[in-house]
C-alpha cells in the first residue's frame, strides 16, 4: 500500500478547482500534462539536472484513484493475474496516488481526503492532506503544477508539540485498552519496541540538536497507571490559570503527564517548560516529526 513504510513530507492544500471537468475521472489527462512538464524544455531540464543524473531517464508518470488497503490489494492481485482491476466506487475513493518513475528511482505523492466530502462543492475536489516523497527539484515542480493547474494554495504542515503528544496518547491508550472485538493490531505487540520522543531546545540551546527519550514496552502500562491522577491534577491546574496567548501544552494525557514528572525527577526538566519543544514521536504504527515528516509503518486503525 503506497502509504506504508515511506517517509513523506506533509502539506495542507485548499480544494482543487477544476470547473465543470471532473477531476477524479480525468486523472490520465493530468498524468500526461505533468509528464510533459517533467520532460519539457531545456529550462525545466536544467531545473531537474540534479535529479536526472542519479535517477536516469523519465519512464512514466501515472495518476490513479486510491482506495483503502483492501481495495489496493485486490487491484494488485488482478494485475498479477493479467486481469483489469475493478474501478473504485465514489464511496471507496480515499484520494489520488501520483507516481513518477525514472530509470533508477520511483517517486510518489498522495492527495488524501474524506470520501464523503471529496466532491461536496461543485467544481472543486477536496483533498486537504498532501504527502510527498520526492527530491527537492521534482517536488517543487510537482507543487507548482498543482498550484497552477488547480488554483490551489499549498502550505507546509508544521506540527505542534501538543499535536504530536496527543497522537502519542491516542496510540498508547488504544494499544493498552483495546478489546478483543477491535483491531487485533491495537495491542501491546504494536508497541513491542516501545515508544520514543525527541525533545529540542531551539530558543535556549541551539547547539544541542536534540534529546532522545526511549520508553520500553514493558514500562508503558506503568506510566499510564501513574499518570491518571497526575493528568487529572494537571487539568485542574490548567483550568485555574488565567493566561493570554498561552501555547497548547504538550502534556495531553496520562502518559505525557507521568513522563513529565519522571523527567522532572531525574533531569529537572518538564515537557511543558516554555523552552522545550517535542520535535518527534515514534511508536509502532508511525513516526511523526514537527517539521512535517510522516512515516506510517502499520496498517492498524490507530495509524
Amino acid at each position: 500500500y503506497p502509504l506504508y513504510n515511506s517517509t513523506f513530507t506533509t502539506y495542507r492544500t485548499s480544494p482543487l478547482y477544476h470547473g465543470a471537468t471532473p477531476l477524479l475521472t480525468n486523472l490520465e489527462i493530468h498524468a500526461r500534462r505533468l509528464r510533459e512538464v517533467l520532460a519539457g524544455d531545456a529550462l525545466r531540464s536544467a531545473q531537474l539536472g540534479g535529479l536526472y543524473m542519479p535517477s536516469g531517464s523519465l519512464e512514466s508518470c501515472t495518476w490513479k484513484l486510491l482506495g483503502d488497503e483492501s481495495a489496493w490489494e485486490r487491484a494488485q492481485e488482478a494485475l498479477a493475474d493479467g486481469e483489469e482491476a475493478v474501478g473504485l466506487s465514489p464511496n471507496e475513493v480515499r484520494g489520488i496516488f501520483v507516481e513518477v518513475r525514472y530509470e533508477k528511482a520511483t517517486h510518489s505523492a498522495i492527495l488524501l481526503g474524506e470520501s464523503n466530502k471529496t466532491t461536496l462543492t461543485p467544481g472543486f475536489t477536496s483533498v486537504p492532506l498532501l504527502l510527498v516523497r520526492m527530491p527537492a527539484p521534482l517536488r517543487e515542480l510537482f507543487l507548482s503544477y498543482l498550484t497552477t493547474s488547480f488554483d490551489t494554495r499549498i502550505s507546509p504542515m508544521k506540527l505542534r508539540s501538543s499535536f504530536l503528544t496527543s497522537m502519542l496518547e491516542t496510540i498508547v491508550e488504544q494499544t493498552q485498552y483495546s478489546s478483543q472485538d477491535e483491531d487485533p493490531s491495537l495491542n501491546l505487540a504494536a508497541l513491542r519496541k516501545g515508544v520514543g520522543l525527541q525533545l529540542a531546545f531551539p530558543s535556549v540551546v541551539p547547539h544541542l540538536k536534540n534529546l532522545d527519550i526511549s520508553i520500553a514496552a514493558d514500562d508503558i502500562a506503568g506510566f499510564l497507571s501513574r499518570g491518571k491522577p497526575l493528568w487529572q491534577h494537571h487539568q485542574a491546574q490548567t483550568q485555574q490559570r488565567v493566561t493570554n496567548f498561552r501555547p497548547s501544552s504538550p502534556i495531553t494525557g496520562p502518559f505525557t503527564s507521568s513522563l513529565s514528572v519522571y523527567l522532572n525527577n531525574h533531569i529537572v526538566l518538564t515537557l511543558d517548560h516554555p523552552c522545550v519543544v517535542v520535535s518527534k514521536v515514534v511508536t509502532g504504527p508511525f513516526a511523526l516529526a514537527g517539521e512535517g515528516k510522516l512515516k506510517v509503518t502499520s496498517s492498524s486503525t490507530a495509524a
